[in-house]
């Protein structure tokens, strides 16, 4: 049997960039799922995050006490606020909604 190991030189490398919160980080084309999502003109912000047990989330915000579908063993949930604001792009979208 013979073992080759090939070093891949074309690897895709998303750099990493640290924001602080509360500042508007402009997308600018990057995308969530898919790169038609056309993100020119939108930016982000984090305005806070909190990590909350699963039971401390249900009582923030009275939801159902029945976890999702396949998520039976939740013990932390990250409770993260975050805002968007879309300048001059009629045509993006961003997917944050998924059932």
């Amino acid at each position: 049997m013979r073992i080759v190991r090939r070093e891949c030189t074309n690897v895709w490398r998303i750099p990493e960039e640290r924001y602080a919160q509360n500042q508007w980080v402009e997308l600018n084309g990057a995308f969530q799922e898919m790169d038609d999502e056309n993100t020119e003109g939108y930016s982000v912000r984090m305005l806070g995050a909190e990590q909350l047990t699963y039971n401390e989330f249900l009582e923030k915000y009275g939801a159902s006490e029945n976890p999702p579908e396949g998520k039976d063993a939740i013990e932390t949930v990250l409770d993260v606020e975050y805002e968007f604001r879309n300048v001059g792009n009629s045509d993006g979208y961003l997917p944050l909604i998924h059932t």
